[in-house]
């Protein structure tokens, strides 16, 4: 993806972590991991309709690797601009193209975890900001403001968050007090996790 001028591109990459040779504790482990022919799982995604069984373990670096981004200046050298070990997400320049704001998933190696993603921006030179740490949202569609003032995204709730609040063992009652003409009346209101809609946000 080249920013507005074309000076510089930005790619994301595969960066897979060195394979290690498996460590067996005795000779007859050994010989035991190399006759079976099953298929061995213990994490939490195991299955989901109409997908082969078992799936693949997504937190599994050499099943799924953590991705990079990579810059090219024209005519120049590709170099690594993140370390961050995630996998970034709708990677977007801001209009002076000195600056990429995109998504990435901090959590996306637990297993016990679907994961939600934050808002991030890395500037040409390397640095990197996270903007959002709500576990109550997941943030998608990072873009920004013609004048490059302003991030916008799209946000839901992720479904780690509504797991939690339905099995919290109180759930919270919203009273709001509603006033018409001279009259004056309570609205009580159940506020269930799954009630909260997905919503357009903006940050600077």
């Amino acid at each position: 993806m080249p920013n507005s001028a074309g000076t510089i591109t930005a790619v994301v990459r595969d960066t897979p972590p060195p394979k290690r040779d498996p460590v067996f504790e005795s000779d007859f482990a050994k010989r035991h991991e190399e006759r079976f022919k099953g298929v061995e799982f213990d994490w939490m995604d195991f299955q989901r309709d109409a997908a082969p069984f078992p799936l693949a373990n997504r937190a599994d670096p050499q099943v799924n690797p953590p991705q990079e981004i990579f810059v090219t200046p024209t005519g120049g050298a590709d170099r690594q601009l993140t370390h961050l070990g995630l996998r970034p997400a709708g990677m977007n320049w801001n209009p002076a193209g000195t600056m990429l704001a995109f998504t990435a998933d901090s959590t996306y190696r637990n297993e016990m975890l679907y994961g939600r993603s934050d808002v991030w921006t890395a500037t040409v030179d390397g640095a990197l900001k996270k903007l959002t740490s709500n576990p109550a949202y997941s943030y998608a569609g990072a873009q920004y403001s013609p004048d490059g003032a302003w991030i916008l995204t799209t946000r839901s709730t992720p479904t780690d968050w509504v797991i939690a609040k339905s099995t919290s063992p109180r759930r919270g009652t919203i009273c709001r007090r509603v006033r018409s003409g001279v009259a004056t009346a309570s609205s009580c209101t159940s506020q269930a996790a799954s009630a909260v809609p997905r919503t357009c946000s903006a940050y600077r």
